[in-house]
């Protein structure tokens, strides 16, 4: 019991220790963006990317780019609380997308940078700064290798699920560079962002967890 107590505690630590290096990030940049205007590291991956297009690559990104869409994560997330039968999976699923949705809005609108102009590959609309695709990306995938790790047996594909799932999330945000409709430091923040509310989201879902299976025992 000792040992478990001072795994959570060591699991708490580094948590809240990512969360605040996470937001601290975000806010880095989101408050550089105001104060400059801009970011050196943008124009250099808009380059590279449009170096790189073709029209094979192009429809590759535009499939996977869907993945990360707020209508997908939002069906995603409703399958996982109607397949998955701890409660507290069907709670975090629904509230995990919520928060992404409202905090990306609330964001967009504060923040207000326009997305690139003249080179989008697919219509995009609204304000650039942070990337919901991304951030969505790294909550729900980020919180299905959590789920992975917590309930399967297979060591093996877990490990394999634990590095593919975080490299698609990744690669999600980074369509929306080659794509045209972000710049990459939207995407960055979107990562930012979404492993903070994860860290946070994880330690929460845990101790919750542990306080109703507290109380039944």
């Amino acid at each position: 019991m000792q040992e478990k107590n001072n795994r959570f505690k060591y699991a708490l630590i580094s948590s809240i220790s990512l969360a605040v290096l996470c937001v601290a990030m975000f806010l880095f940049l989101m408050i550089k963006y105001k104060v400059s205007g801009g970011f050196n590291i943008d124009n250099h991956l808009i380059n590279f990317s449009s170096k790189i297009r073709s029209e094979s690559l192009t429809s590759f990104f535009e499939v996977i780019t869907h993945f990360g869409s707020m209508l997908t994560v939002a069906i995603l997330s409703v399958v996982m609380a109607i397949v998955c039968k701890p409660v507290w999976v069907k709670i975090f699923a629904v509230v995990n997308v919520g928060f992404v949705a409202v905090f990306c809005f609330v964001v967009k609108h504060i923040v207000e940078r326009p997305r690139p102009i003249g080179i989008a590959l697919i219509e995009e609309t609204g304000f650039s700064f942070p990337s919901a695709h991304t951030m969505g990306s790294v909550v729900f995938y980020g919180f299905l290798v959590f789920l992975i790790w917590k309930y399967f047996k297979n060591k093996p594909l877990k490990i394999t699920l634990s590095v593919v799932l975080p490299v698609f999330a990744i690669l999600i945000g980074y369509t929306r560079v080659y794509l045209g409709v972000h710049f990459f430091t939207d995407v960055l923040a979107g990562i930012f962002a979404g492993c903070a509310y994860l860290a946070v989201a994880i330690v929460l879902f845990t101790f919750l967890e542990k306080k109703v299976k507290f109380k039944r025992g």
